[in-house]
């Protein structure tokens, strides 16, 4: 399966700023600026003991997600090493995917417009804090990824599978917590 789950490792966090730096840097020098924020979501943004397969899950708002699409874009992702997979299974989702020499997948991007994609936006900034504040959730979600990386048998479908249950309780959980918040 590509990738173990490790504990985690304080140097995701500057990892991801690696990432976010080149990141800007293609957008800005693009015609057009067409992002609004990025972040960083998944396993490794949020400590707590969760553990984690070692891939950079960054979330990319933009004002226009089919600026994304043009050729000048795309381009300018490949030469930094992205790969641009269209919706890839999300409607309205942009999904780039970086991998190391080894083919090792190591950053992720979710890429949504602001304004036609709030929903899949919240959910996902929902879930990390939601986790950050819950660490007992962490050790929760930590238990179930070990079991199913031993379950799997190197079977990524089947990794994804079992934690897609899971994921999807505690993303409504995290929505109604973080809607009882906002100030």
């Amino acid at each position: 399966m590509e990738g173990e789950i490790e504990p985690h490792n304080i140097n995701w966090k500057n990892e991801f700023l690696k990432f976010d730096k080149e990141i800007k840097q293609v957008l800005n020098g693009n015609d057009e600026t067409i992002l609004i924020n990025l972040f960083h979501i998944g396993s490794t943004s949020i400590g707590n003991g969760l553990k984690s397969k070692p891939i950079i899950d960054m979330l990319l708002v933009v004002s226009d997600i089919n600026k994304l699409d043009d050729q000048k874009v795309k381009e300018s992702f490949g030469k930094i090493g992205f790969e641009c997979m269209g919706e890839f299974g999300i409607i309205n989702r942009r999904y780039l995917r970086k991998s190391n020499d080894r083919g090792i997948r190591i950053c992720q991007i979710h890429s949504f417009q602001f304004d036609i994609s709030l929903y899949d936006i919240e959910r996902h900034l929902a879930f990390r804090d939601y986790l950050i504040s819950n660490p007992s959730l962490c050790k929760e979600y930590s238990e179930l990824k070990e079991n199913l990386i031993q379950s799997s048998k190197d079977n990524i479908d089947d990794y994804c599978n079992g934690k897609d249950y899971w994921i999807k309780k505690i993303e409504k959980e995290s929505l109604i917590w973080f809607l009882k918040n906002k100030k």
